[in-house]
């Protein structure tokens, strides 16, 4: 591979399991000369945020917007990036760099609403699609906190009034279970329960990598509308929002889940560990309810076919010639967590390929890989038997739109959907590290079976 390697250091940091197609040509079709790969705004992505954007101040990292994006130019080089923030009256240049990745800061007003618009040149004069860049962005006084605090409220009165329609507009489109299947097990959590009373406190907001993360403990009380009995529980749990033009929006639930009971195998993404042992009310298979030591319940979901999904970011830099800042780290889609090359990571990042716009890496720990091809997750429903390369020693891209399988040292499958890789260079005149990002979306079967 004649490929730059830009070496490279990974954090990857828990974040969105939305449909996994690449949206490379968002903002300009594949056959333009000159398009916009991305765009993200303080790491929420601009395409999945719709046409109008709130920004709350308070989380404006040192009370700033940033515009990162990356052109693409089929002929000749990047002339430059410029952004409107006036309906396109006045235009300010943003720093970019040779590899087509640009940059714009700028501190907004409170209250204030810009209609942004992005164009980039190449040195023959020629423009991306500039109208198809146009976003509203309204930077609010109010704090992400409440919005959070907002939308749960507003969920928790349509869930206890089981009112199916208004609770599904507080759910994101691309909620990673599939929107469908929490419809489903609401409903059937209607059909279950009488007299619900759902009572919570909100016990943190983050906000980071383009979510809302969310933790909260609850009080729960429901009457069976089989037997006539009475059950309660009490626990905490997690949330991840997105924020969209029509506020934040649940993108995922970990167990215990306070919604879609019905259905906890296929909606909850990760479970949050519980100080004490306390017991859970859960749906048997027969749809019975019943209420268990929290451990039994944990385990028995293990025990059958959940599968652990989740979506993270990547963000990887170097010092150059080989020297790592700290390091090289990888995904472990055992835990779901980060960790370096003494983990049990499936594999490791290591650099860039600037011809694929692919990150580049090697497998660890006894892991196989087999690429998918340009699919999406939510198309595979069964890794394959064969076709796996072992080999560590050798070299792999991760090409945006691929989906990878991967068979782990312990036996199971896990399954990997590359939604984007971003590589960028400082802007000109300005020393720093090349940075490489890579966005995935994952699931990991954890009963041994090749089935998702």
């Amino acid at each position: 591979m004649n490929a730059l390697k830009l070496f490279t250091v990974i954090l990857l940091c828990l974040m969105l399991t939305s449909k996994a197609e690449a949206k490379w040509w968002i903002f300009g079709q594949a056959n333009e000369e000159v398009s916009i790969s991305y765009l993200y705004v303080n790491d929420i992505p601009y395409e999945e945020s719709g046409p109008k954007l709130t920004v709350y101040r308070d989380m404006l990292a040192g009370g700033e917007v940033v515009l990162r994006g990356k052109a693409r130019i089929s002929k000749g080089k990047i002339g430059g990036a410029s952004v409107s923030l006036d309906n396109r009256e006045t235009w300010k240049e943003a720093q970019s760099s040779t590899d087509g990745a640009f940059e714009y800061r700028f501190r907004p007003e409170t209250g204030k609403t810009y209609v942004m618009y992005v164009e980039v040149v190449d040195t023959a004069g020629k423009s991306n699609d500039i109208e198809s860049t146009r976003k509203e962005l309204t930077i609010s006084e109010g704090s992400f906190q409440n919005q959070v605090r907002e939308a749960l409220n507003a969920m928790i009165a349509a869930y206890r009034a089981e009112d199916p329609a208004a609770f599904m507009r507080y759910v994101s489109e691309d909620f990673a279970a599939d929107p469908a299947i929490l419809d489903r097990a609401i409903r059937r959590d209607f059909a279950l329960f009488d007299n619900i009373d759902l009572r919570y406190t909100l016990n943190n907001v983050a906000s980071g990598s383009g979510g809302l993360f969310a933790s909260i403990s609850f009080n729960r009380q429901i009457t069976s509308s089989r037997d006539g009995k009475t059950y309660r529980d009490k626990g905490t749990t997690e949330f991840v929002f997105r924020l969209t033009d029509q506020g934040p929006k649940v993108f995922s639930m970990k167990f215990p889940l306070i919604f879609g009971l019905s259905d906890s195998e296929e909606i909850a993404t990760g479970t949050v560990n519980a100080i004490s042992n306390e017991p859970t009310i859960v749906i048997s298979s027969s749809g019975n309810i019943e209420i268990i030591p929290f451990n039994e319940a944990v385990n028995g979901i293990t025990a059958d076919a959940t599968i652990e999904s989740g979506f993270n970011i990547v963000i990887a830099s170097t010092i150059g010639g080989g020297q790592f800042q700290q390091p090289p780290q990888g995904f472990d889609f055992v835990t779901g967590q980060v960790s370096d090359v003494s983990g049990s990571v499936a594999f490791i990042i290591t650099g860039g390929d600037e011809v694929q716009q692919a990150a580049y890496g090697f497998l660890q720990n006894g892991a196989s890989i087999n690429d998918l091809g340009s699919v999406s997750l939510s198309s595979v429903s069964q890794a394959p038997e064969s076709g796996y390369d072992s080999n560590s020693t050798q070299g792999y891209n991760f090409v945006p739109g691929h989906t990878y399988a991967f068979l782990l040292s312990n036996g199971k499958y896990a399954l990997m959907n590359v939604k984007s890789v971003i590589m960028s260079y400082p802007p000109t005149g300005i020393t720093g590290y090349p940075t490489t990002t890579m966005r995935i979306d994952y699931k990991y079967q954890p009963n041994g079976s090749r089935n998702f």
